[in-house]
């Protein structure tokens, strides 16, 4: 069976995975603690991410697995066109 959310909750959940925030704070917890092998883990994610970024994966958007915040996106014109 498998378990279809939606593009916003796959695009969320990605998202918070893929992010260098949780890994680096993964990070200082394994110093302050020293525990080299939880240090190992956040510097396996952050590689990860790091490889994800080279491959052209980005943070997604909510209308697309394909379209990322490193993809080209057009300008949206009304914002281009508005006068306050």
């Amino acid at each position: 069976m498998v378990w279809n959310a939606g593009p916003r909750v796959g695009s969320l959940t990605y998202n918070v995975f893929h992010t260098y925030t949780l890994p680096l704070a993964l990070a200082a917890v394994a110093v302050w603690l020293a525990s080299t092998g939880t240090l190992h883990v956040a510097a396996i994610w952050v590689a990860h991410i790091g490889a994800d970024r080279l491959g052209g994966y980005g943070l997604k958007y909510e209308t697309g697995f394909k379209q990322t915040h490193l993809s080209t996106q057009p300008a949206p014109l009304d914002a281009l066109t508005e006068t306050d």
